[in-house]
């Protein structure tokens, strides 16, 4: 028993692991296009291009839009991805005193995020 519940513990821990790994990847991707549509290259309009694009903003901008809440803008430069990776590399690597004083901040506002959000949609789209 205790054997099964050690090696499931041990798989889900690394499924967080490829999880956070590929969310950092996913949000590296979104910023490195966000970069490329600032200097001016667009691509031409295609569905699965405007497909794609629309995936990486409704994954990556819910989670860094709780840090540019925290974290104002600095002319044109926005740190806010830089440290919700940091948030997440510490998660992952168990630093978590140090995860705890970001997340301290991020927690609140995310919850606030995510409620509104719910109750926002279900007054404009469900009454």
């Amino acid at each position: 028993m205790t054997l099964v519940l050690a090696s499931a513990r041990t798989q889900i821990a690394d499924f967080l692991a490829t999880l956070i790994y590929v969310y950092t990847l996913l949000i590296v991707l979104y910023i490195v296009i966000q970069l490329l549509f600032s200097v001016g290259l667009r691509p031409s309009y295609s569905r699965t291009v405007d497909v794609i694009l629309q995936f990486l903003r409704d994954i990556c901008e819910p989670f860094l839009r709780i840090f540019r809440r925290v974290i104002p803008s600095f002319g044109g430069l926005d740190f806010s991805p830089i440290l919700a990776i940091i948030t997440l590399r510490r998660a992952l690597a168990g630093r978590f005193a140090h995860h705890r004083a970001i997340a301290r901040w991020t927690l609140p506002i995310w919850l606030y995020v995510s409620v509104t959000g719910v109750v926002v949609y279900w007054m404009l789209y469900r009454i």
